[in-house]
């Protein structure tokens, strides 16, 4: 049994580089740039791709924000507002929001 299970892989294992395998150039620092650029792009088509795969897939329903509310749509395309959400706030980039009032205390076991 051993045997069959050698002869059954005739790859390199994963820490082996196989002789055929191509060795890619560096990216220069513009080419990932403009590579990282893409990024945003990508990301909102596979939110979008996502959110269609979970509406195909039967009987499922997803949640959503928008406008203020949280909506559940169904399959069927019906939105239902579920509840009001408070609202967003303002944040500039790099800001650091910190939690009010006193952090939780430990419990006894804990101390």
């Amino acid at each position: 049994m051993a045997a069959r299970a050698q002869t059954l892989h005739n790859g390199p294992t994963p820490y082996q580089r196989s002789s055929t395998m191509r060795r890619t150039k560096p990216l220069s620092e513009s080419s990932m740039q403009t590579a990282e650029s893409h990024i945003p792009a990508l990301a909102a088509q596979a939110g979008r791709e996502a959110h269609a795969r979970a509406l195909r897939q039967g009987g499922r329903v997803v949640m959503k924000s928008a406008a203020g509310w949280l909506i559940e749509r169904h399959v069927s395309g019906q939105d239902v507002e579920i509840k009001r959400l408070p609202k967003s706030t303002p944040v500039s980039a790099g800001a650091v929001l910190r939690r009010g009032g006193k952090p939780a205390s430990k419990p006894a076991a804990e101390r």
